[in-house]
């Protein structure tokens, strides 16, 4: 019992909504580095998500990372 237990709240720890809410501070802490991976895993698990695909795009430019950014901005359009 005391496995499933640890087992759900493990689960619970990476959902959308806390993933975003720690991409959020990771972000706002200066952690752009850290933020985009958190973010790439967000719009992994949500591709349709505006909000996920925007922070991603200002991480990676808050890092510097402008080409990155920029082929990250294309894969998101390549369909079209």
């Amino acid at each position: 019992m005391l496995r499933n237990v640890n087992l759900i709240e493990m689960e619970s720890r990476f959902d959308f909504s806390n993933s975003f809410s720690y991409a959020g501070y990771l972000f706002t802490a200066g952690e752009y580095r850290l933020a985009a991976m958190e973010y790439e895993r967000i719009v992994f698990l949500d591709s349709s998500n505006l909000r996920a695909r925007l922070m991603l795009i200002r991480s990676y430019r808050m890092q510097g990372e402008y080409p990155r950014g920029i082929a990250r901005i294309n894969s998101f359009y390549e369909h079209y």
